[in-house]
C-alpha cells in the first residue's frame, strides 16, 4: 500500500520529469547540472517526509469525522 505514493514520488519528482512542466526547464542546466542533481537527490525525500508528517492530522479528521469517535482518547486509539 505505501508503495504506490512512493513509486509515483520517485517517478515524477526527477529534475527531468519537472524540466517537462512548461518554463522549468532551465533547472537542467543551472550551475552546469549541479542544480539538478539537488533536485534528483533531495526532493522525493522532502515530498515523503512532507506526507508522512501529514498523515497523522488526516487520520485525526478521518476518525473525528467520517468515523464519528467522540472522545480524544477513541480517536487516538483509532489513529494507532
Amino acid at each position: 500500500l505505501w508503495s504506490v505514493p512512493v513509486a509515483s514520488i520517485q517517478a515524477l519528482a526527477t529534475a527531468d520529469q519537472i524540466a517537462t512542466v512548461p518554463g522549468m526547464a532551465w533547472i537542467n542546466t543551472l550551475n552546469g547540472g549541479e542544480v539538478a542533481g539537488f533536485v534528483n537527490g533531495y526532493l522525493p525525500v522532502v515530498l515523503l517526509l512532507t506526507i508522512i508528517l501529514i498523515l497523522p492530522h488526516i487520520f485525526y479528521g478521518v476518525a473525528l469525522h467520517y468515523e464519528d469517535r467522540k472522545t480524544a482518547s477513541d480517536v487516538q486509539k483509532s489513529i494507532i
